[in-house]
């Protein structure tokens, strides 16, 4: 609520309250007093001032109601300001590209499109950082899996460790501003092929491995088989996203490099990736 809003009320709260408190004012002084209070000992005024009080009793009843509920409204308003979203949402723009699955059947294919775009929209005039995600915060289409802990016992379905995964390109983290509290972030070497890293939240280095720095460290989800399980080994730690939400708790989450991508993830994303942007202008005027 800005300052003109807050006038507009204003304004038409006492304007309201002067009208419908002056046009029964007006009434009143024109009518005759002996005839009113002889209709009144004939009855007629009893009724009248039962429906008035009953008029009056149900309007304070809705009055409350408003009142409560625009307190609250208030309270709530003020609670999500204070909420800090993990992420900076000031001048960044979103979109989500699918790619045509006929022309697009081979993922090392939609890979290198994907990559020529994001290049593309980096180039930009105004684009202060260009990146890419199989999900952005807030816009959805999370994918959980239940992470295995390397020389951790296996736990029930239950206890199992539940994160949200994210394939990102490097400098994401920078775009969307999102602090590396340790480690370090992707870069042009995590490739297929490489050591396959990940970048792990807050919240999910806690629970996997409490009271123990986190780097170095592997994990399996995803794309391992028994024979197999594909660990990837934490090579930083990022700050934790309300990523459902400002009003929705912290949930365990990871990242892994686009490149590293397994070829069914593709499918799991319908080739489709959101395409974020951050303006330059618009980032620094608010800033």
């Amino acid at each position: 609520v800005d300052l003109a809003v807050l006038a507009f009320a204003v304004t038409v709260a006492l304007v309201s309250s002067a009208v419908f408190g002056l046009v029964p004012s007006l009434k009143a002084s024109t009518q005759d007093v002996q005839s009113t209070l002889r209709e009144g000992g004939r009855g007629a005024g009893n009724v009248r001032d039962r429906v008035r009080q009953a008029l009056v009793v149900a309007e304070v009843a809705l009055a409350c109601t408003l009142l409560a509920g625009a307190g609250l409204l208030v309270r709530s308003a003020l609670y999500l300001q204070q909420v800090k979203p993990g992420f900076d949402p000031r001048g960044v723009v979103t979109a989500r590209v699918a790619l045509p699955e006929v022309q697009y059947t081979d993922p090392v294919r939609a890979l290198q499109a994907f990559h020529a775009l994001n290049e593309r929209l980096a180039t930009l005039p105004g684009v202060e950082a260009a990146s890419l995600a199989s999900t952005a915060p807030l816009v959805g289409f999370d994918f959980t899996h239940g992470i295995t802990v390397e020389g951790q016992p296996p736990v029930d379905l239950e206890h199992t460790i539940q994160a949200a995964s994210r394939f990102v390109v490097p400098g994401y983290l920078t775009t969307v501003r999102i602090p590396l509290v340790r480690g370090r972030d992707f870069t042009r070497v995590d490739v297929a092929g490489a050591q396959r890293v990940a970048i792990v939240s807050e919240t999910f280095a806690r629970r996997a491995w409490p009271n123990t720095d986190p780097i170095g460290k592997r994990f399996a989800c995803c794309d391992g088989r028994a024979d197999d399980p594909r660990w990837k080994t934490v090579v930083g730690v990022a700050g934790d996203v309300r990523s459902d939400g400002p009003t929705a708790g912290l949930q365990p989450e990871f990242y892994i490099p686009l490149d590293q991508m397994p070829a069914e993830a593709w499918d799991w994303t319908a080739r489709s990736m959101t395409v974020i942007a951050r303006d330059a202008v618009a980032s620094d005027h608010l800033v």
